[in-house]
């Protein structure tokens, strides 16, 4: 029997118990209503039972039902009337205990999805509770607002029209959660309050939600391809559910310490489920479709928000490139699907761009070139679609590599084909470090997880070995040489690395590893020393390469690091004397540590200042500190203590962010070269260098000799960095990388003039470098990205560098991350709700 309709029966028995006691048999109009309850009653069992239960209770209820319609109750004597009273409480009492012990009690289930292209992130759970005889599923969209720019609601929808065909719907202005109590709640809007964009409507946020049931289960309304965002470690809706279901138990450690991790459950994505489904069968396409589709290989186009609002300009210019590559071509059919928020995410927190979209969007439409999807359901979108382009940052990815297709990664900042010397924007890149010791002239890493060697120490590179099964994502990021190995340090990676004879000999794991990108920010070596400074990881590590010994000097590092334009920064380190000093990113603390004991000292070189240090950098006793944001340079003997603000910036001198041209005071300088009167000053985010007179604290523009402009935010070559000096070469002459041209110049510091040191790969070491279709990285399993040697113009002719698509190895590498991805995820989580309920249930007993 169904839990509300027992309920519900027990209720209207108790009524009628109470209307035959206070019964008056003249009152016809009383004896009316009770003869309508009775009926109701009736009504409730003829749903809830069937055969020889059924007939029990219908012919009881049916029984009282005729003695009112057919007896001449006002008739009777009193004492009649009284025993015939008494005799009707006696059969209802009885017959609500024979409804209280039914046995099959059905299980209350509601489902709340708020919009109806994310229903399938639910879908496979509602299909397995509706198949399931022990439960009552209901679908109740819920409304939702769009936010206005002050954040006050706007504009309200409700999509409860939208839902496929088989989803019967409740509508929720006729259900009283609080008084119907579902035994689960299923969500997938973690925000509440939250969002900026749009709101559920507020009676329906999280901690209302748990007051109306006994098990409240929040599902992701996306799906990864390995990670998550840092925006879903903590949200509202974790506080109040009781399970977080993931997609797999690895996504678990994503999550903020603040949420039990025995709260979140790897159980699998519905997601995944509807799309192995519908690409084992896809229905139909549209008739204009299938005319549009015949004959050709169907690229999904994806644009999303979070490609969207990194760089808006550089998003809005990537679609023209891609509808210009597909303009014309008869073997492919663009198929574009736009985010369903896109524009009122644009008109709310990206205005200005509005006009521009529409007017991309009117563009591709008129001029025919391809379909417009704004359809409900992606999934049939990705059944009808051979290959995905798009964004790298979507949940899209997941569910085409769950089904086995082809996932081409654009990159939002190319525009054009790439030329013959733009593969240098690829290979040479090196990370933004602080001015930590660059001397790549040996060993090189690159970011795709391969090292380089130059016999010479010259800068001209021959392929040495691979240093992951990942081809993406920047796993290491330096290599020391010690004795006869070379050491491989982490940047996302959590080992380190000893390679011998062209090959990784041994991996040395570091404890408590953790699973989110950006591990750690640097490295420096002192001696035997390796030490590796955090980001995102717990300790500096220091590794000792004669014993293998690790330290771990664990604590808070939370102040080592600021928040600079949304991106995380580590405070300036150097080397001084056989310690290593650390400065905060965001106050004048500096802590000093003995490498050799890790012993350690705290100092506040600017009390109560919030600039932050930048760069630490040696200079004789002397060490420069160069700030995080603001214009105060400090110089500091450690020795003696002795400070020295530098102030006085050249009048013309601003900085602003690289990648949005916004104005800031962020990054101004990055590193620094020196001779015995002058600092040199090397721009981050600044407009010039500087050159800073250390006797009288002059500082004034200079401009050496370097080629184009000191800043590039887009293209194969750009850098979200000016560049750094590197080392010292002779008396006034130091190298300088120069990132916009990923190239490296002699400087003579007292001219400006500048001799270009070549930068070169054989073409057997380029030829290494391109991986094609393989493993990216933990956070995307499988795909391609475009860059200088595969473009989309080669996607499109067939003609990428590197290996092919591999069926096989797409699913293998997406079946790491996605439990139950044989489309069973949803039967999963359901038996998984219905046993915690039990649980719960037998606990109150």
């Amino acid at each position: 029997m169904k839990r509300s309709m027992q309920g519900e029966l027990i209720r209207l028995l108790g009524s009628l118990r109470e209307r035959f006691r206070q019964a008056r048999w003249e009152d016809q109009e009383q004896l009316q209503r009770t003869a309508e309850t009775l009926q109701e009653a009736e009504r409730i069992c003829r749903e809830s039972f069937s055969g020889e239960r059924y007939a029990f209770y219908a012919d009881t209820i049916q029984a009282l039902r005729q003695l009112l319609e057919q007896t001449d109750l006002a008739s009777l004597q009193e004492r009649e009337q009284r025993e015939c009273g008494e005799l009707c409480r006696d059969i209802l009492c009885q017959l609500a205990a024979f409804v209280r012990q039914e046995k099959e009690i059905r299980k209350v289930v509601y489902f709340l999805p708020y919009k109806s292209s994310m229903w399938d992130s639910l879908e496979s759970i509602w299909r397995a509770a509706v198949q399931d005889s022990s439960c009552e599923a209901y679908v109740m969209p819920i409304p939702y607002y769009d936010r206005n720019p002050d954040f006050s609601l706007g504009a309200l929808h409700y999509e409860g029209g939208q839902f496929p065909d088989d989803v019967p719907i409740v509508d929720y202005r006729d259900v009283n959660l609080a008084e119907v109590h579902p035994d689960i709640i299923y969500i997938h809007n973690p925000y509440d309050q939250a969002n900026y964009v749009t709101s559920i409507a507020p009676e329906y946020y999280s901690d209302r939600l748990k007051a109306c049931t006994d098990l409240l289960m929040y599902v992701p309304y996306y799906a990864t391809s390995g990670a998550m965002g840092e925006g879903q470690a903590l949200c509202p809706v974790y506080e109040h559910a009781d399970y977080i279901v993931v997609q797999s138990e690895s996504l678990r450690y994503f999550f903020d310490k603040q949420v039990p991790l025995e709260k979140i459950v790897g159980l699998g994505s519905p997601k995944f489920d509807r799309v192995v489904r519908l690409c084992q069968n896809p229905p139909e396409p549209p008739a204009d479709w299938r005319e549009k589709m015949a004959g050709k290989t169907v690229y999904f186009y994806n644009t999303s928000l979070s490609g969207m609002l990194q760089d808006t300009a550089g998003f809005l210019e990537k679609m023209r490139y891609v509808f210009r590559t597909f303009a014309g071509r008869k073997d492919a059919c663009l198929l574009w699907r736009p985010h369903p928020l896109m524009k009122a995410t644009l008109e709310s927190i990206r205005k200005p761009f509005v006009t521009e979209y529409e007017q991309l969007k009117q563009y591709f439409l008129s001029h025919d070139l391809g379909i417009f999807d704004d359809t409900p359901e992606i999934e049939t979108a990705i059944a009808w679609s051979d290959v995905y382009v798009g964004d790298a940052g979507t949940s899209v990815t997941a569910l085409f590599g769950v089904a086995g297709k082809p996932v081409f990664l654009l990159d939002n900042m190319l525009h054009e084909l790439p030329q013959p010397e733009d593969w240098r924007g690829m290979v040479i890149f090196e990370p933004m470090s602080s001015a930590q010791q660059r001397d790549f002239s040996e060993w090189y890493v690159t970011l795709n997880n391969k090292l380089y060697h130059s016999p010479r120490k010259d800068y001209h590179y021959e392929y040495d070995c691979d240093l992951s099964d990942y081809t993406s994502g920047s796993y290491y990021w330096k290599a020391f040489p010690v004795g006869n190995k070379v050491y491989v340090v982490p940047h996302n990676g959590m080992d380190i690395l000893v390679v011998a004879d062209h090959s990784v000999e041994r991996r040395i794991p570091l404890k408590n590893p953790i699973v989110r990108p950006e591990g750690f920010a640097g490295a420096w070596q002192v001696g035997r020393f390796l030490f590796l400074l955090p980001m995102h990881y717990s300790a500096i590590v220091r590794y000792d390469t004669e014993t293998d010994e690790l330290a771990y000097l664990e604590g808070d590092m939370t102040g080592l690091i600021s928040e600079v334009q949304g991106c995380p920064r580590l405070g300036g380190s150097c080397i001084w004397r056989n310690r290593l000093i650390l400065a905060s990113a965001s106050s004048g603390q500096v802590v000093s540590f003995d490498c050799d004991t890790f012993e350690s000292q705290i100092l506040d070189l600017s009390p109560g200042s919030q600039q932050g240090c930048l760069a630490l950098i040696p200079d004789g006793d002397d060490l420069w500190y160069l700030p995080m944001r603001g214009k105060r340079i400090l110089r500091w003997n450690p020795l003696t203590g002795e400070i020295r603000s530098y102030e006085s910036f050249p009048a013309d001198f601003s900085c602003a962010n690289i990648m949005n041209g916004i104005p800031c005071e962020d990054l101004p300088f990055g590193s620094a070269a020196f001779t015995e009167d002058c600092v040199y000053l090397s721009p981050g985010w600044g407009n010039q260098f500087v050159r800073l007179h250390k006797a009288t604290g002059v500082m004034e523009r200079w401009q050496p000799e370097l080629p184009g402009a000191l800043q590039r935010k887009e293209g194969y070559c750009r850098a979200n960095w000016t560049g750094d000096f590197i080392g010292k070469q002779s008396e006034g002459v130091y190298r300088y990388l120069f990132l916009p041209e990923r190239a490296l110049y002699d400087i003579e510091l007292a001219t400006g003039k500048c001799h270009r040191v070549e930068i070169a790969f054989s073409e057997a070491a380029l030829a290494k470098y391109p991986a094609g279709f393989a493993k990216l990285a933990e956070w995307i399993r499988y795909g391609c990205e475009e860059d200088a040697f595969n473009s989309l113009k080669d996607l499109l002719d067939g003609t990428l560098k590197g290996q092919p698509f591999d069926r096989a190895a797409c699913l293998a590498a997406y079946g790491e991350v996605a439990a139950n991805g044989d489309g069973t995820a949803g039967e999963k989580i359901h038996q998984f709700a219905l046993e915690k309920l039990t649980a719960k249930e037998g606990e109150r007993k």
